[in-house]
């Protein structure tokens, strides 16, 4: 008889026969499996010497057992696909909690392979793309507006990669790029890196440090938040910063004062204030236009 597998209720049930002076070859033969795997699950000992040996045996034997378990596969692929379609059909709740559970625990492995698979067929794809809006104008058209109108941040990124390709600009990561995108326009407390004010929350715009007009690359560490009326003033200026190292004092467009601590990135400048507060601040050309940091005494033109 083959090995089964047995709940708790049905161990307890073989227990009981068994304190009742039950034969184990007559208890397998009632649950229908083999009298050593009763006698597995009859004494604790035997099942726990059963399992480390399957481990240790399934450790060392690892390469073995599935050579064995794909030629298996390979020889009987119609009767296990039948097999599999029956169980199916009859257990569709069960098969339905396992996949949710599956898919809720190796949500990394679906997203990768579904990338993976995109990068690869990216032609056949775009194809059938075509065909279906070309036979399904309406509902094409339908299901582009709701995932505009539900993504206006990839919108936006996706119109200005568009014109970095037409000026033949570097571009850098996609996901990077569209997560600034995605974060001007969906997140709060964004911070603009012009004016040095918080952008309220679905009005923030992205803006090209160093312009794509002027050569500027189209990648994630060229783009900022901005609010619209400061990205308008900008237009297509290059900014200069103003050059600081670490441990020049600083005083800010609100009277703040502070020490700089990282300048690696001039555009953005980490600060330590004096009232015990610290935050990356935008380091921008002395002009009436914009806001930022000044260094301490000096007065904004």
């Amino acid at each position: 008889m083959a090995k089964r597998k047995f709940s708790e209720e049905q161990t307890e049930y073989m227990i009981k026969m068994r304190s009742e002076g039950m034969l184990i070859k007559d208890i397998a033969s009632i649950m229908g499996c083999c009298p050593k795997t009763a006698r597995r699950y009859l004494d604790p000992e035997v099942r726990e010497r059963g399992d480390a040996y399957s481990k240790d045996y399934q450790e060392k034997n690892r390469a073995r057992i599935a050579a064995r378990q794909s030629k298996y596969a390979q020889e009987n692929k119609e009767r296990l696909n039948e097999y599999s379609r029956e169980w199916a059909a009859e257990n569709r709740d069960k098969r339905k909690v396992i996949t949710d559970r599956w898919r809720h625990n190796n949500n990394d492995k679906i997203v990768a392979a579904g990338k993976r698979y995109n990068a690869e067929n990216k032609e056949m794809i775009s194809a059938k793309r075509a065909i279906y809006r070309k036979e399904n104008k309406e509902m094409a058209r339908i299901s582009s507006a709701k995932w505009h109108e539900k993504n206006p941040g990839k919108k936006r990124a996706w119109s200005v990669r568009r014109r970095a390709l037409e000026k033949e600009a570097t571009i850098g990561s996609l996901d990077e790029i569209n997560e600034i995108y995605r974060s001007a326009k969906e997140d709060e407390g964004i911070v603009c890196y012009l004016c040095g004010k918080v952008i309220e929350k679905g009005c923030g715009h992205v803006d090209h440090v160093f312009p794509l007009s002027k050569g500027g690359a189209h990648t994630a560490s060229n783009l900022r938040a901005t609010h619209a009326n400061c990205n308008m003033k900008k237009h297509d200026t290059i900014l200069e910063p103003i050059l600081l190292n670490p441990g020049d004092r600083v005083i800010d467009r609100e009277g703040d004062i502070g020490t700089v601590v990282n300048s690696d990135d001039p555009h953005n400048v980490q600060v330590h204030y004096d009232n015990g507060g610290s935050s990356i601040n935008c380091i921008v050309p002395e002009c009436e236009s914009f806001e930022g940091l000044w260094p301490e005494g000096v007065s904004e033109k």
